[in-house]
C-alpha cells in the first residue's frame, strides 16, 4: 500500500511539475509575441545615438502612392538603410500599410496621435483647407522622433526613389536641416516642407518646436511651409556663431515637379541623376499617378 501511494505521489509531482513548466513556457511565449508586436509598431533605435529614419504619412486617398513610394524604396534598400516609419492617419489607411510590414523589410506603421478620421473625410484634393490642415501635423510627427534622437529624413508620399540618398554626398556634412529650395538665387529661399533631412541638433530642435506652437497657435490658417520658411530666414539673418546651419539640397539629384514640368528640355536632361524625385507642383492627385505612370515608375 505504501508502495502504490510513493507511486502515486510520484506521478503526482511529475504532473504538477509539467504543468507549471507548461505555464511558464506560455507565459514567456506570450510576452515574446506582445513584445514583438509593440516592436512592429513602435520605433526604437537600432543604430546607437545616431540612429536615422525614414518618416512618412499617409491618409486613404493616398494609399497607392504611399505604397509606390515604399516600392521604389524598397528597390534601392541595402543593408545599412534604415527603416521606414509611417504614420496612418486613418484606420484605412492604418489596416492597409500593416499589411504592407509582411512584404516590405524595415516597414513600422503607426497609428497617428493628434486623433484618427474616418477615411471619406480624407479623401480631399490637395487644394483644399481640410487637406492643409493635415499636412499641418507633419512637424508634430517629425519633432516626436527629433526629440528622442533620431536623423530624420522625412518624406512626402509622393516622391519616388530611384537611388539611395543616404549614399549622397548631399547627406553628409556639417549641417542641421537639408532641403531643397523652390527657388532659384538671389531669390530669398523657399524650402519645401515635403523632402526634408532633419538631424537632431539644438538648432534643430528649437526651430522644430516653435514650428509647432506657431501652427497650433498664431498661424493657425497659414501653411506649414511658409511657418518653417520664416523661421528659417529669421535665423539665417541673425548669422551668428553656432547659429542654424541650412544645406540646400542639389535640385538635379532631388528635383520636383517644377523643374520636370515646366521647364522645357529638363528632364530629358537630368533624369539619369535624379536620385529622389518629389511630383509636387502637380496639384491634383490623378494628375501626379498619371505622370509617373508616364515615366514608367508606377509600380503598384
Amino acid at each position: 500500500m505504501a508502495k502504490i501511494r510513493g507511486k502515486i505521489l510520484v506521478v503526482w509531482y511529475l504532473t504538477f511539475s509539467m504543468c507549471i513548466l507548461y505555464i511558464a513556457y506560455s507565459t514567456m511565449y506570450l510576452a515574446s509575441s506582445v513584445h514583438l508586436a509593440e516592436t512592429r509598431l513602435t520605433f526604437k533605435p537600432t543604430f546607437g545615438p545616431c540612429a536615422r529614419m525614414v518618416l512618412t504619412t499617409t491618409n486613404a486617398a493616398y494609399l497607392e502612392m504611399a505604397e509606390n513610394m515604399l516600392t521604389s524604396i524598397q528597390l534601392v534598400r541595402t543593408p545599412s538603410f534604415p527603416n521606414v516609419t509611417v504614420i496612418a492617419e486613418d484606420e484605412q489607411s492604418y489596416e492597409y500599410m500593416t499589411n504592407l510590414t509582411k512584404f516590405h523589410q524595415g516597414l513600422i506603421v503607426q497609428k497617428t496621435k493628434a486623433g484618427m478620421t474616418s477615411s471619406e473625410n480624407l479623401k480631399v484634393k490637395t487644394k483644399e483647407h481640410q487637406y492643409q490642415q493635415f499636412v499641418k501635423r507633419r512637424p508634430r510627427y517629425v519633432l516626436e522622433f527629433l526629440e528622442k534622437g533620431y536623423d530624420v529624413l522625412f518624406a512626402d508620399a509622393d516622391t519616388f526613389w530611384r537611388k539611395n540618398p543616404f549614399n549622397d554626398d548631399d547627406f553628409k556634412g556639417d549641417f542641421d536641416i537639408a532641403a531643397h529650395d523652390e527657388v532659384d538665387r538671389p531669390k530669398t529661399p523657399l524650402f519645401c516642407a515635403g523632402f526634408v533631412y532633419y538631424r537632431p541638433t539644438n538648432n534643430t530642435i528649437s526651430l522644430v518646436r516653435e514650428w509647432v506652437k506657431l501652427l497650433d497657435t498664431t498661424d493657425k490658417n497659414t501653411l506649414d511651409q511658409f511657418v518653417f520658411n520664416s523661421l528659417i530666414n529669421r535665423e539665417l539673418d541673425k548669422n551668428v556663431t553656432g547659429g542654424l546651419k541650412m544645406k540646400t539640397l542639389d535640385p538635379v539629384k532631388y528635383p520636383d515637379g517644377k523643374l520636370y514640368y515646366r521647364v522645357p528640355g529638363w528632364r530629358d536632361e537630368h533624369i539619369n541623376q535624379t536620385i529622389v524625385m518629389h511630383f509636387n507642383f502637380l496639384h491634383e492627385l490623378d494628375s501626379k499617378v498619371e505622370k509617373i505612370k508616364k515615366l514608367g515608375w508606377w509600380l503598384v
